[in-house]
Protein backbone atom coordinates (compact mmCIF):
# COMPACT_ATOMS: atom_id res chain seq x y z
CA UNK A 1 0.00 0.00 0.00
CA UNK A 2 1.33 3.59 -1.33
CA UNK A 3 1.83 5.74 1.87
CA UNK A 4 -0.34 8.98 1.90
CA UNK A 5 1.50 12.61 1.33
CA UNK A 6 -0.53 13.37 4.43
CA UNK A 7 1.17 10.73 6.35
CA UNK A 8 4.87 11.81 4.35
CA UNK A 9 4.36 15.11 5.59
CA UNK A 10 3.43 13.91 9.01
CA UNK A 11 6.68 11.59 9.17
CA UNK A 12 8.98 14.45 7.78
CA UNK A 13 8.12 16.90 10.60
CA UNK A 14 8.31 14.16 13.17
CA UNK A 15 12.26 13.73 11.62
CA UNK A 16 12.91 17.37 11.84
CA UNK A 17 11.89 17.54 15.58
CA UNK A 18 13.67 14.80 16.62
CA UNK A 19 16.22 14.00 14.65
CA UNK A 20 19.65 15.39 13.49
CA UNK A 21 21.64 13.84 10.21
CA UNK A 22 25.20 13.48 10.76
CA UNK A 23 27.45 12.64 7.84
CA UNK A 24 30.93 11.47 7.95
CA UNK A 25 33.73 10.50 5.27
CA UNK A 26 35.46 6.77 5.66
CA UNK A 27 37.97 5.37 3.02
CA UNK A 28 36.96 3.55 0.26
CA UNK A 29 35.91 0.01 1.33
CA UNK A 30 34.66 0.97 4.66
CA UNK A 31 31.30 1.14 4.62
CA UNK A 32 31.56 -2.48 3.36
CA UNK A 33 33.56 -3.43 6.16
CA UNK A 34 31.17 -2.15 8.70
CA UNK A 35 28.22 -3.29 6.93
CA UNK A 36 29.85 -6.70 7.81
CA UNK A 37 30.48 -6.56 10.72
CA UNK A 38 26.85 -5.10 11.40
CA UNK A 39 25.33 -8.22 9.76
CA UNK A 40 27.20 -10.75 12.43
CA UNK A 41 26.06 -8.58 14.99
CA UNK A 42 22.45 -8.77 13.63
CA UNK A 43 21.74 -5.27 12.85
CA UNK A 44 21.53 -2.69 10.23
CA UNK A 45 23.91 -0.61 9.41
CA UNK A 46 22.26 2.61 11.06
CA UNK A 47 21.23 0.66 14.07
CA UNK A 48 25.08 -0.46 14.07
CA UNK A 49 26.70 2.45 14.01
CA UNK A 50 24.32 4.07 16.55
CA UNK A 51 24.86 1.40 19.16
CA UNK A 52 28.76 1.24 18.43
CA UNK A 53 28.57 5.16 19.18
CA UNK A 54 25.94 4.86 21.70
CA UNK A 55 28.53 2.64 23.85
CA UNK A 56 31.42 5.04 23.30
CA UNK A 57 29.45 8.31 24.12
CA UNK A 58 28.53 6.21 27.31
CA UNK A 59 32.04 5.45 28.33
CA UNK A 60 33.33 8.78 27.60
CA UNK A 61 30.64 11.07 29.20
CA UNK A 62 28.75 8.65 31.69
CA UNK A 63 25.28 9.01 29.47
CA UNK A 64 24.19 7.46 26.89
CA UNK A 65 23.72 9.12 23.23
CA UNK A 66 20.23 7.99 23.12
CA UNK A 67 17.36 7.57 25.14
CA UNK A 68 16.06 4.28 25.32
CA UNK A 69 13.01 3.61 22.99
CA UNK A 70 9.97 1.98 24.78
CA UNK A 71 9.16 -0.63 23.90
CA UNK A 72 5.06 -0.79 22.51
Amino acid sequence: MAVSDAKKRSNAKYDIKNYQYITFKAQAGSRDKIKIAAEVAGQSLNGFIRDVLNKAVLEATGEPMEKEKPRE
